[in-house]
Parts: C-alpha cells; structure tokens; sequence
C-alpha cells in the first residue's frame, strides 16, 4: 500500500514540475521570477479574502475605524440584516456574525460589544471560531479514542473511555435541555449549568428496572469530573476559550446541610505558611534566580487571596490597572489599595470593587515580574505566565493549585492537614477571609457579601455558625443577672413575657 502511495506522490510531483517548466519556456521565466509571481499572487488572494468580494458586501462601515472589522449588508440575501466581520490578519482568522437588526445604530451599538469580545479572544490567542457544546464533546471523545490501550498505564482503557463517553452524553441531553444546543460553549450563563449534578441524581437511569434508585454522588461527581477535563483540555488548550469560562460546576455532598464545606487553616496554620513562604520558601539557595522571583510572585499571590477574598479565577483575569490607590486616601500612609472585578472577570457576572491592605504586596510582585524582564504596563495581567516567549498569558488555577500543594507538603503542613481529615487548597484562602472577617472583624454581612461577590443568603447559610462565635458576647449579654434562677439558659429558650 505504501510502496502505491510512494507512486502516485511521484507521479503528480512530476507532472507539477512539468507544468511549472512549461510556464517557464512558455513566458521566458526563470525560476526566481516564477516564485516572486507565485507569491504575489498568493498574497493578492489574502486581500482580496480580507475584502470579501465587495459586491456581496454592502454599506460596509468600520467599527472604531478599525479596518479589520466592519459592519455591512448582504446582497445575495432577501432579509435586510447588518452582519458583523471581523478578520485578523495575523492568525488568518476570520468572525462572521449577523446582528439580527435592520437598524443601523443599533448594528454598530452590537457591533461595538462584539468588537471588544472578539479582540480580546485575538490578544489571548484564544480561537475566533466558536463552537457549541457537540463540536467540543466531538473534539474530546476524538482525542481521548487515541489515548484507549490495553497497555495498563499506557492511556485509558476502553472501559473508562465508555464511561467517559457516557458522562459527556449526559452534559449534552443537559445542555438539550436548557435549550443551548445551539449556543457558542464560551456563551452559556455560568448560572445556569452550575446544578448539573442535582439534575444528573434526579435523572432516570435508562434500561434499569430500578428507575426510582438514584446515582451515588460518586458516580455523580466522577461525571462532572470528565466534564470539567473536556473543558480544560479541549475548550481551554486548544484556544477556544479561556480559564475563566471553565464551567464551575457544584459536586455533590453525601450529606448537604447548606454549611460550609470547605475547610479553613487555623491562625497556627496560616502562620506557619506564611513564616515558611517568607523565610524559607522565597529564600532558598538551592534554585536559580528566576525561580526565586517565580516564588515570589506566588507566595504575594496567596496573601493577597487571604486578604482579598477573590476567587483564583477573579485574581488570574486583574489587569494591573484593576488595582488601584483610593482617592480618599490621598496625602495617607496607608497599603490600603481598591481592587476592581469588572462584570466579565466576575463569576456571577457582576462587578464589584474591594479594599484591602495589599499595596506592598503588589509592589513586590510587579518588581519580581521587573527583575524577570516582564515590566507591567496597565493592561498587562496582574498575575502572567513567566513561560516561554512570545505574547504573556495569565497563570492557569492548575498551575497554582499545584504550586500550593507543593507549598503544604514541602512545609509540612499537608502531613498535618491528613491526619486531621482536612481539605485545603487555594480556594481554601477565600472561605479563610470570610471566616476571619466575620470572626474578628466583626464586619457587616451586607457590606462583606458586596465585596465577595455572594448574597446575604448564602452567607448567613454557608457562615452562620462562625456569626454566632463572633457575636457571643452579644448573645450572653446579661445571661449573668439570672444566675440564681431556676431557668438554665443554656439549655432552655422559654418564649413568654416572663422570660
């Protein structure tokens, strides 16, 4: 079969040079001539694709007068609608997209959103080409087809590709049925897939006899756990979409009472981390000086967690102009700065803006990022990639999480953290910040659910035992004046006017 292949190969690269000598002879061309003729025409094909053949192109107007990006009209269409186009000469990527309107203000008002959209997708190297979920689910079970062997540890085998196959089927009958088929996977509400998995326990089992038996969370938060990888190794690493449009997806709890699950160090703990990051782990003389500057970057990252509240996604998409000196605090020594999560780097889709004392942390990252070579600039993200060359792209929460695990082992604390049945990681530092806030700040629950982006509600249910802590005293207030009664208040609540 190869040796037939090998043939016909020879047999067309013959008749293309043959054809290329006759072009030659024919026009008294020499080969230099050809290539340089050959070029520019396959360079006037690249504009003439940019153009878009005009005469399909009417009222063509620039957006920001932008010449990669225009509205206009089509002629070879009845209906009246303004499209959008966008084309980036760099990738040779090219966005289409009707804007549904016949008016032309409202076209570039659209067009203008999409614009911004669309040049931050180019900037992160992110695809302009969207997909919905089926095109990912397609892309995935492809790829993970070539990882299938019988070979153990050599892949997967074809009994978890099956399972793979199935938790991704069901993500697409949930997708079905929230109606976002047909939906761009980088343009589903975050809000509206987040309970995917009560909606899995509650979903019949097909071909059991048992239809009322529900899935195991096990079985329930391993499929979730497929989901998010299709996500990150498709969606994410092949540039369709960035960290922070992941799906973040609620796994089960065998027993939900609506408290906090998520543990929290102790102030021990979070002191020996801290002393270990500072005199140890940023100071080590066995690693080279990037390494050293590469740590910390990360150890300013964790304390500015601490004292922040934001989720890692939220801190990962900071530029270095969402972090700020108040006004007010203007002729102050204070390390007081303002943070800004603007509606598009916020997971509920909402900005907010926060205080906190971290203006020294920051200086020492932008410096570290300075003595790397990488000076910050006010676009820049806050917290970069020191990777490799070319355009810089924001840290990825795996990069972090398993910088943080390594942190917790090489500390000793993970030993610790085991064998008192504890669960830490990085997002362990905002429900830390919340906690302590509320425990030793005493701070308004109005005012703190503004600032981390959560309700009242689900603060009062995720944090009210820690509430009642930090208002003992308020609580045992003049419990003392009853001392010689006979009611015992620490067992008994009596609702009448006597008590």
């Amino acid at each position: 079969m190869q040796e037939r292949i090998s043939k016909v190969q020879s047999v067309d690269a013959e008749k293309l040079q043959n054809g290329l000598d006759a072009i030659q002879n024919a026009y008294g061309l020499d080969a230099e001539t050809l290539k340089k003729l050959l070029s520019g025409v396959s360079k006037g094909k690249e504009v003439v694709d940019d153009i878009q053949q005009p005469k399909l192109h009417l009222d063509k107007e620039l957006i920001w007068n932008d010449p990669s990006c225009y509205i206009y009209k089509r002629n070879n269409t009845k209906n009246k609608y303004w499209y959008y186009r966008h084309y980036d000469r760099s990738t040779k990527q090219r966005y289409v997209k009707s804007l549904s309107t016949t008016d032309k203000v409202e076209a570039i008002s659209a067009a203008r959103i999409i614009y911004q959209e669309v040049k931050g997708k180019v900037e992160r190297g992110h695809k302009l080409k969207n997909i919905t979920t089926s095109d990912l689910i397609t892309l995935f079970l492809k790829r993970e087809q070539l990882k299938v062997s019988d070979i153990p540890k050599q892949g997967i085998t074809p009994k978890r590709f099956k399972i793979k196959a199935r938790d991704v089927r069901y993500w697409q009958w949930f997708i079905d049925d929230l109606n976002y088929s047909k939906t761009p996977i980088d343009q589903i509400p975050a809000s509206k897939i987040r309970d995917f998995s009560y909606w899995l326990l509650r979903l019949p089992k097909i071909g059991n006899k048992e239809r009322d038996t529900a899935r195991s969370p096990e079985v329930v938060n391993n499929c979730v756990t497929s989901i998010m990888q299709m996500y990150r190794d498709v969606g994410v690493r092949d540039g369709y979409i960035g960290t922070d449009k992941v799906p973040v997806i609620d796994k089960l709890n065998q027993k939900d009472d609506g408290t906090l699950k998520r543990d929290i160090l102790s102030e021990e703990q979070y002191t020996k981390l801290w002393m270990y990051l500072e005199y140890k782990y940023c100071k080590d003389k066995n690693v080279d000086e990037r390494e050293i500057q590469k740590r910390i970057i990360f150890s300013k990252l964790v304390g500015v967690l601490t004292n922040t509240g934001l989720r890692s996604s939220e801190a990962l998409g900071l530029k270095v102009n969402d972090v700020f000196p108040n006004p007010l605090d203007k002729g102050k020594d204070t390390d007081n700065m303002l943070v800004r999560v603007t509606p598009s780097n916020s997971k509920t889709g909402i900005g907010r803006t926060l205080v906190a004392p971290i203006k020294r942390r920051i200086d020492l990252i932008k410096g570290a990022y300075a003595m790397l070579g990488m000076p910050c600039e006010p676009n820049d993200y806050l917290f970069r990639s020191t990777q490799g060359r070319g355009k810089v792209k924001p840290f990825t929460r795996e990069t972090l999480a398993n910088r943080f695990k390594q942190v917790l082992e090489l500390s000793g604390l993970q030993e610790e953290i085991d064998a008192e049945g504890m669960k830490i990681n990085l997002y362990s530092t905002r429900h830390q910040y919340i906690s302590w806030r509320i425990r030793f700040g005493n701070v308004p629950l109005p005012l703190l659910s503004k600032a981390v982006g959560n309700s009242v509600a689900v603060l009062m249910k995720k944090y009210a035992h820690i509430q009642v802590e930090s208002q003992a005293d308020v609580l045992t207030k003049a419990q003392g004046y009853l001392k010689n009664s006979e009611i015992d208040l620490s067992t008994n609540i009596y609702n009448s006017d006597e008590g």
